[in-house]
């Protein structure tokens, strides 16, 4: 979209896993949120689970559409996009525009095609004459970090 700005946040490390309450000073203005969790760590799909609904359940991001990505589906042992789905309750999800796509973020695959879901969600929203001053994503990597 011509002159618009695009802001990402990276909320995806320890130290800001810590700093959890702080978080929320991104939360203004946010209109996209990108899900990444590690498919690969089946140990922790329930902390990403329960991280993710707590994340939906923030008033300033009520209005949020959703990425999720399933990332490192070239590990042995990650669970396809469907699993992860079951386990994130994303049926659940009844308020909001959501989608998930399986990744490999080393391998560079499924990135794109999520970043195009949302994109097209922009394109449509700006044709229909509906402007943002400035998208902010808040990008949490919860299920990832060692």
């Amino acid at each position: 979209m011509p002159g618009k700005k695009i802001q990402i946040t990276n909320q995806g490390s320890n130290f800001l896993l810590l700093c959890r309450p702080y978080w929320r000073c991104y939360f203004p203005n946010t209109q996209a949120i990108i899900y990444v969790v590690d498919s690969s760590d089946t140990d922790r799909l329930v902390i990403a689970k329960e991280e993710f609904h707590a994340i939906l359940e923030e008033e300033e991001l009520r209005g949020a559409v959703v990425l999720i990505f399933a990332n490192k589906q070239d590990l042995p042992g990650a669970v396809d996009a469907a699993a992860v789905t079951e386990a994130l309750e994303l049926h659940k999800i009844k308020n909001r525009q959501w989608a998930i796509f399986k990744t490999s973020a080393t391998k560079g695959e499924g990135l794109f095609e999520g970043l195009d879901w949302q994109g097209h969600l922009y394109m449509t929203a700006y044709s229909a004459n509906v402007l943002f001053d400035s998208v902010h994503f808040l990008d949490i990597v919860l299920a990832t970090y060692d």
